[in-house]
């Protein structure tokens, strides 16, 4: 067998930019993301080293330095140089960051835009963090291990390296890692950023603790275990409860059918193959900490997300060696890491984390592309390391130390040269593999992208198919969970309306006209069934008896909420004989994010009437929505969970009022809606003054079309799809669309949440 200097000395004599190539491979493959990551940006520059320069009063300076403050902002300027960009910020915060590295010479720092100014960004970005790996001699395991992740479409830190000046003093070169917060959440998930997201530090195993999900909100150091980072106010960690209920109380024989409807599996085994190859000791499987968990709102399901890898590629505080141990047997032995070894005892899910292991030895994992990444790396940081006065302070490095890091072990705790560590990994991981040669189809997830209740609304579905040998998927649905359709060619991976072409993503539009109260779907992928039982959307309304009973988009005189002020409000309206509590129903303005405000668990007696301030100020009170009322183009949403699955209960249609007038229902609960300049909030409408104004909803005619197709209103944006959902025609602030020119045949007109079915004849 080849020795790892023997290898090494061979990719020596490769030139530099064959190696470069397979270092910038872009991510074509098929273990890549469903979700193209977000750009770098001018934030990350990936050519170039950027200047950050803080100027703050030095005294404070000294204090944040000698009292280790890592929790009080301090204030700051804020400038950021470099060829695209120069930006100066005059009121920032600044503190220090970390755990056990606030002790060490050269000092991680945040920089946070917000910190006071609510709201306050730069680039998109409330905080910076800047990281000083003082670690690692190389000052390039971190930022290696996070492009590895996103190469693989894992949700991972943007990350670029930037020289810091404090008060003109240079403090050397930092990582320069993407914060993860709701900003975050909303580039890599679910364009909201309303999920819970929660950051797990040591000891985070995922055990089982009881069903009170209250029960994890456990303190350990200076914080909760567990510690939600959004949605504080609410404080509920229902979520989290349910996915450690499952993952840990599911017999093995049922983990594969249940785990899916909670938690992104096939993207957690694509971080374990590659925490165990590059080493990552210091995360969940090893050490229980250091990564944090999302629900994103779309698929309702939690993904995990790795950050803090510094401690990777032969890198070593514990005694390991971390390029020999068994890929199988990683974690610490007699302690709970159920989301690995419970995952491993699954068959299926053994296979396929044996074949991303597989599959990353060939594809980037290579002595070879990690050796070419490296020296790009290092030669676009070298002058800005060898003038760094705090990068020998800590360990002692010298610059030969940094220049050598990428083919030599330091000592001490770096155990291995970069290269040398994932030859050696590679070649024990390949030998100590399991046998691949049969594997089954692997579907990500199956989901509904909309909520539908009319006969003329279009039913999504769409659904991430990951693939582990060539196999092929037909989606199937019924309306009655016994006589299946197979929607063959329809079912496609076109870029249909909201998708990438090609991304994995595979789309079917249709008409809700299939009858029955439920349109059931399911995959079949070469006799693999997905998921174990079919998933349904419902097709008609809800019968809660609960309306959106009165709205006041523009508030000035009207009443006031407890802060005494003057929000913007909906009314509730409790129709039934008997009690209704809010606990499991929404409110939304957009039926792809349906649960965008949990109602409060209070219950609304017969007849009885509750208000909900629309001021997007939900820590003022549990009345006080996610979001505020829109313009002319929002339609307000009563979602109601039944049966696991959300249901459209009352519609209330475009918001669109002059200040102090509110739009009721006549009666109360009734259909017609009618503009007045006489609201009565928690009170019924029986006896409101009507308007001459009328409410203006949107209205397309004719229908059946030949020629031509209008609306009684003028419209920001109009576009026509097929039944494929491929946009045909657009149109911007206009009222009509020719059509003449179409083959006869449905189509969908959409404006903004509305959509039209449309009829054309020949």
């Amino acid at each position: 067998m080849t020795s790892i200097a023997t290898t090494f000395v061979h990719y020596l004599t490769k030139p530099f930019w064959t190696l470069c190539v397979v270092g910038m491979i872009l991510c074509g493959h098929r273990l890549c993301a469903q979700f193209p990551m977000p750009d770098f940006g001018a934030a990350f520059l990936q050519d170039e080293v950027s200047t950050i320069r803080i100027f703050m009063d030095t005294d404070a300076l000294n204090e944040m330095i000698e009292e280790q403050e890592d929790e009080m902002y301090y204030h700051g300027t804020f400038i950021y140089q470099s060829s695209l960009l120069h930006d100066t910020i005059e009121y920032v915060g600044i503190r220090l960051r970390g755990n056990t590295s606030l002790n060490a010479e050269k000092k991680s720092f945040r920089i946070s835009f917000n910190a006071f100014e609510q709201g306050a960004k730069w680039q998109e970005l409330e905080k910076l963090n800047l990281i000083a790996q003082q670690n690692d001699p190389s000052l390039l395991r971190s930022k290696l291990c996070h492009d590895a992740y996103r190469y693989y479409g894992i949700t991972s830190c943007r990350t670029s390296y930037v020289k810091l000046y404090i008060n003109d003093e240079y403090r050397g070169l930092y990582l320069h890692q993407e914060h993860i917060d709701e900003e975050f959440a909303k580039k890599y998930f679910d364009g909201q950023g309303d999920g819970n997201l929660y950051k797990c530090t040591y000891p985070a195993p995922l055990q089982y603790l009881g069903s009170n999900p209250d029960l994890y909100k456990l303190n350990s150091w200076n914080g909760r275990i567990y510690d939600l980072r959004t949605n504080e106010w609410r404080d509920n960690y229902s979520d989290l409860a349910q996915f450690i209920t499952v993952l840990n109380n599911t017999p093995i024989n049922n983990l594969a059918c249940e785990l899916p409807k909670v938690f992104n599996v096939e993207s957690y085994l694509k971080v374990a193959a590659l925490n165990v190859l590059l080493g990552n000791w210091d995360g969940y499987i090893y050490n229980q900490n250091n990564y944090y968990l999302y629900q994103d709102q779309r698929t309702g399901l939690i993904t995990y997300i790795p950050y803090d890898l510094d401690n990777t590629l032969g890198i070593d505080w514990v005694d390991r060696n971390w390029a020999q141990r068994n890929i199988y047997n990683w974690a610490q032995s007699g302690q709970p890491r159920p989301l690995y070894w419970r995952l491993l005892q699954v068959p299926e899910y053994r296979e396929r984390f044996s074949f991303y292991i597989h599959e990353m030895c060939q594809d980037y994992f290579t002595p070879e592309n990690f050796y070419a990444l490296s020296l790009q790396w290092q030669q676009l940081i070298a002058s800005a390391v060898e003038n760094d006065p705090y990068y020998s302070q800590d360990f002692g490095y010298t610059y030969n130390d940094f220049l050598s890091a990428i083919t030599t072990a330091w000592g001490g705790h770096v155990d291995f040269g970069i290269v040398p560590y994932v030859t050696a990994r590679r070649q024990s991981a390949l030998q100590q593999l399991d046998d691949i040669s049969t594997l089954a189809p692997n579907p990500h997830w199956l989901t509904s992208e909309t909520i539908v209740y009319r006969p003329t609304d279009i039913i999504h579905l769409h659904s991430f198919i990951g693939s582990t040998n060539d196999f092929s998927c037909d989606l199937w649905i019924s309306s009655d969970n016994a006589s299946w359709t197979n929607t063959g060619n329809e079912f496609a991976d076109n870029g249909a309306v909201w998708d990438v072409a090609a991304d994995g993503i595979f789309s079917y539009f249709t008409a809700n006209n299939h009858g029955g109260d439920k349109l059931y779907y399911k995959l079949n992928c070469d006799g693999y069934e997905y998921p174990c039982s079919p998933k349904f959307i419902w097709t008609t309304k809800s019968l809660l008896g609960v309306y959106i009973n009165e709205v006041m988009s523009s508030n000035s005189t009207s009443i006031t909420d407890e802060y005494d002020e003057h929000e913007d409000w909906i009314e509730l309206y409790n129709s039934n004989s008997w009690s209704i509590n809010l606990n499991g129903k929404y409110l939304t303005d957009d039926l792809r994010n349906w649960n965008k405000f949990p109602l409060p668990p209070v219950s609304i007696g017969p007849g009885e009437f509750l208000i909900i301030y629309m001021d997007d100020q939900p820590y003022q009170g549990q009345q006080h929505a996610t979001f505020k009322v829109g313009g002319n183009d929002t339609d307000l949403y009563l979602i109601n969970v039944e049966q696991g699955v959300p249901r459209i209960a009352d519609h209330f249609n475009p918001v669109i009022a002059p200040t102090d007038v509110s739009l009721s229902r006549l009666p109360d609960g009734g259909a017609t809606i009618t503009l007045t300049s006489s609201p009565t909030p928690g009170a019924t409408n029986g006896t409101v003054h009507t308007d001459e104004n009328k409410l203006t909803v949107w209205s397309v005619y004719p229908n059946p079309s030949t020629e031509t197709i209008k609306w009684n209103e003028g419209r920001k944006e109009v576009i026509l799809y097929d039944l494929h959902g491929h946009a045909i025609k657009t149109c911007t602030n206009c009222n009509e669309l020719h059509v003449s020119d179409l083959a006869a045949g449905q189509y969908y007109l959409r404006s903004g949440a509305h959509v039209h079915s449309i009829v054309i004849t020949r």
